[in-house]
């Protein structure tokens, strides 16, 4: 209680003051030793102008010390890195979206670009002054920086050539055994590298990273890295297509870095495949074709004989004579021919779009309808009677593709191709359409660009027929004569082309976190 009522009073009293004020007060009390106070001050401070890193920071160097200077133990539940850890869930819960919500991004640092040269003596912290000076840096010491078993006047040689802000300041935390904390783009906090620093200090952060569409092993990756980070919690939800991950921000960047490394889109291919189907018949039918039946007429020469004997005379074919002159009747007889020729050819031409090892799937045509059931109604049926509707079945007519690639590398691609196409024949069976089918299933392997024949069908069908008198149609331009010719050719062309590059070809980045104790808190 008395604790509680020291920073109130002292939030009152400080009140009116602008933050500048309370800031200039706050050096002046740590100067002399009472962190109590100037931390109170630099929290005022930071409460009036949030906007202002330097008072935050200094507010966190002194939160510690101040801290245990008034024996105040925090909530067992202050910060995202107090939580407990999760590792049995696998799912997203309310609990870590209602936390993403609350949670603000952590602080990029913005050094300034370009390499520098140094070649220094000096304590640490006047290392660190001067280091992040060359790069418009500032930085903040914990209040326990100096009062470390490690003599703060300890002169350190410190000489790099070419170095970057982000490699100077990785050299400069491993020579001074010191870890950096970011507040802002341009200030940092410098804490003494300890396990108990580390849990205290070290921020926290939780991140929602989107998993690629087609990795199906998201969950097995997601415990390997869990593993290899020791992560307080990674989880992904498949519903939600979403990857959750939960830590220290040491683990955590590279965690997402490598994340998105692995689950990196895999190659994505378009086949092109193109159907040809060309159809050629004709058909010839010539002869002569001679009656089958005849009517033998006597012709005797009978009363008016020659009357009738004139009107049909053209019309029979007469042999004998006088009282035995008969006739046959030719009339019917006809000399015929005739021929067709017919040709037909269909392209079809489609192009699919998927990725490495996922099946993609392409129908292009039409659905006909064909019945299979029907209520007829019997012979001697009277009366109004209730007829079911037919049972219909619809039956696709086109292409039907399905396509499952596989990269092996920027040159070669193997392909499981399944194809069906159909057609209607214009042939019909007690009123059924015939449908004819050209299936195809098989693999191969083919290079990038590269078209490749993967089926061929061709048909031929010569038919002869004749008719007519026996043994007469024998006889070379006696009956009649057909003769048919069918010829038919399908073939199934494709050729894979790579849009991206798969995963095998990609360089992968160079992770390097550091010692397994200390981790890079800069990235």
């Amino acid at each position: 209680m008395r604790v509680c009522l020291v920073f109130i009073c002292l939030a009152l009293a400080a009140w009116a003051d602008t933050p500048e004020q309370l800031f200039k007060r706050a050096r002046k009390a740590e100067k002399k030793g009472d962190i109590l106070r100037a931390y109170a001050l630099y929290t005022q401070a930071s409460f009036l102008d949030p906007k202002n890193p330097e008072y935050e920071g200094r507010s966190m160097a002194l939160r510690s010390t101040a801290l245990d200077q008034a024996n105040i133990t925090l909530s067992p539940v202050t910060s995202l890195k107090d939580l407990p850890p999760d590792n049995t869930k696998t799912n997203i819960t309310e609990e870590d979206l209602a936390l993403m919500k609350r949670l603000s991004p952590p602080p990029e640092v913005k050094g300034t670009p370009g390499k520098r040269d140094f070649s220094l003596n000096l304590p640490a912290t006047q290392l660190f002054e001067q280091v992040t000076r060359a790069f418009g840096l500032d930085v903040v010491f914990d209040g326990d920086y100096n009062t470390s078993p490690v003599p703060a006047d300890r002169l350190i040689s410190f000489k790099l050539t070419g170095a970057t802000w982000q490699e100077a300041l990785h050299v400069l935390q491993v020579v001074t055994n010191s870890f950096v904390a970011p507040l802002s783009e341009k200030l940092l906090l410098v804490v003494r590298d300890t396990p108990q620093k580390r849990t205290e200090q070290e921020p926290s952060m939780a991140v929602m990273v989107p998993i690629p569409e087609g990795l199906t092993d998201s969950v097995e990756l997601a415990r390997s890295i869990q593993q290899v980070m020791e992560l307080q919690k990674f989880a992904v939800d498949t519903a939600l297509k979403t990857a959750y991950m939960r830590g220290p921000i040491s683990k955590v960047k590279p965690a997402v870095m490598l994340f998105n490394q692995m689950s990196e889109r895999r190659g994505q291919v378009v086949v092109e495949v193109e159907l040809f189907e060309t159809l050629v018949g004709s058909t010839l039918e010539y002869g002569l074709s001679l009656p089958t039946s005849s009517t033998l007429v006597h012709l005797a020469r009978i009363w008016n004989f020659m009357a009738p004997i004139s009107s049909t005379a053209s019309r029979l074919l007469t042999f004998g004579g006088g009282a035995s002159l008969l006739g046959i009747g030719v009339v019917d007889a006809q000399i015929f021919a005739s021929m067709s020729h017919n040709q037909s050819s269909s392209k079809l031409k489609a192009e699919v779009r998927t990725m490495d090892s996922f099946p993609a799937t392409f129908v292009v045509g039409d659905k006909y309808p064909i019945i299979t059931n029907q209520y007829v109604g019997g012979a001697g049926e009277t009366g109004t009677r209730f007829a079911p509707p037919p049972t219909i079945q619809f039956e696709d007519l086109g292409l039907t593709l399905k396509i499952t690639p596989r990269v092996h590398s920027m040159d070669e691609v193997s392909l499981d191709v399944e194809s069906e196409f159909k057609v209607l024949t214009g042939q019909s069976l007690n009123g059924i359409p015939v449908i004819s089918t050209r299936k195809y299933q098989g693999k191969v392997r083919l290079r990038e660009g590269e078209w490749g024949i993967v089926a061929g069908l061709v048909t031929m069908s010569d038919t002869n027929s004749r008719s007519g008198i026996p043994i007469v149609s024998a006889v070379p331009g006696l009956g009649s004569r057909n003769k048919e010719t069918r010829r038919g050719q399908t073939l199934l062309v494709i050729r894979p082309r790579l849009v991206n590059s798969p995963t095998s070809e990609t360089v992968p980045t160079e992770l390097w976190l550091g010692p397994e104790a200390k981790l890079r808190t800069l990235f």
